[in-house]
């Protein structure tokens, strides 16, 4: 075990001596998360109150010369920042909408008096352009149209004798009696699969391709080879050092991702309860335990495949496509119908995905739990045994 231990203190030493390294385990997850969460919450509430605060322009129109109904008219003109537009023809207002120069354009049916006379719904068109599903104008011009066809009906109503409730048959009340801790365990699980198994293969990757084919280009293999340890205790030594680093950018991610939580502004306090709850110490000890022999197999496949190749660059060529073989199982345990089941809990990575959720929501179930783990076991001594294969042979180490 001595030899395991030189081997892993020069590794490590090594490793924290590596900028790319330390960049990728500990940099990109500690501010990363940060800039999404924080950055992306501040630039959407700036651009929301930006757009509510500007001031439309907005055409009120009739067809065929019709006058559109003046209550209309002056309920928009009493709308803060709206500026009302008359006397256009409609064709004018849809080039106008057109060219940018109006927000937007109502226009009123020729027949709409008619309609709403003879209790039809009268003809309303909404002119406006633009791409964004989730366009504040349109939810500020909406409502005030919905507001206008609510004074319709209740006016229709009163001189009918009856009440608006009289449209309403039947009133639903929806009870879900799943907690709200387990509806958020289920969202959350969804992305944090992705994110740990995201950067424990990167905190993984960049250690292994330098102490392969980056020891093999600076020629400072061979000593290493012929130093007093054996090649199991090299092998073992060396993975130690890769599993501790995808590890820990693993564990930087989560704790960077509960950071920013806190940080967000405006966050209801009960939901940010319901998050700290869900990730408890107990839950991301279950989660890392999960992590420790995937990480495994990812430093002993990745140190395999860098052993391999020829030259460093060829390395990263031939394991960072592998980010997507790992990523591709992460992503399908967000997909609805998908649940660990005896089946799933065999294949590696969806398995870890799918128990994450599980484990988040308090549902993870032993026997499903101790087949996730067998199968990750098994994996991790596979990788183990191919990688203690390639350094042992020198014809595959040392390939021309």
């Amino acid at each position: 075990m001595n030899g395991v231990y030189v081997v892993f203190k020069k590794e490590l030493l090594d490793t924290l001596r590596d900028r790319r390294t330390l960049i990728a385990m500990v940099l990109v997850p500690l501010l990363l998360f940060p800039v999404i969460f924080v950055g992306s919450n501040w630039l959407v509430q700036s651009q929301m109150e930006e757009a509510a605060e500007e001031t439309l322009q907005v055409a009120v129109v009739g067809e065929d010369g019709q006058a559109p109904p003046s209550s209309f008219r002056k309920q928009v003109a009493s709308a803060p920042n709206v500026e009302v537009v008359d006397a256009l023809p409609v064709d004018t207002a849809r080039a106008r909408v057109k060219d940018g120069s109006l927000d937007a354009a109502i226009v009123f049916g020729a027949s709409f008096r008619q309609q709403v006379e003879a209790k039809q719904a009268g003809t309303v068109n909404l002119i406006y352009e633009t791409e964004d599903d989730f366009d504040v104008l349109v939810d500020r011009i909406r409502p005030l149209l919905d507001q206008y066809e609510q004074q319709l009906l209740r006016a229709r109503f009163d001189a009918m004798g009856l009440s608006t409730e009289a449209t309403q048959a039947v009133t639903v009340r929806e009870e879900n009696l799943a907690s709200e801790e387990a509806q958020m365990a289920q969202r959350i699980g969804g992305f944090l699969p992705y994110i740990f198994l995201l950067f424990c293969f990167m905190g993984a990757m960049y250690p292994a391709l330098d102490m392969g084919a980056g020891e093999k280009e600076r020629g400072t293999l061979e000593p290493l080879l012929t130093a007093p340890v054996s090649r199991y205790q090299f092998l073992v030594g060396k993975t130690l050092t890769i599993t501790l680093t995808g590890l820990f950018a693993a564990v930087v991610s989560i704790l960077s991702i509960m950071g920013s939580v806190w940080l967000i502004e405006d966050i209801p306090e009960s939901m940010l309860e319901t998050a700290l709850n869900i990730l408890s110490p107990g839950v991301i000890g279950v989660l890392l335990s999960l992590l420790v022999p995937l990480t495994v197999f990812f430093a002993a496949a990745q140190l395999s495949l860098s052993f391999y190749a020829k030259s460093y660059k060829e390395a990263q060529s031939t394991v960072s496509p592998l980010l997507i073989v790992v990523l591709v199982p992460a992503v399908a345990g967000i997909l609805p119908g998908i649940s660990l089941n005896t089946t799933t809990a065999l294949i590696p990575v969806l398995n870890v995905a799918l128990a994450t959720k599980d484990v988040l929501a308090g549902t993870l179930g032993l026997g499903h739990l101790a087949l996730v783990y067998l199968s990750l076991l098994g994996l991790a001594a596979a990788s183990l045994v191919v990688c203690m294969y390639v350094i042992r042979s020198e014809r595959v180490l040392f390939r021309t």
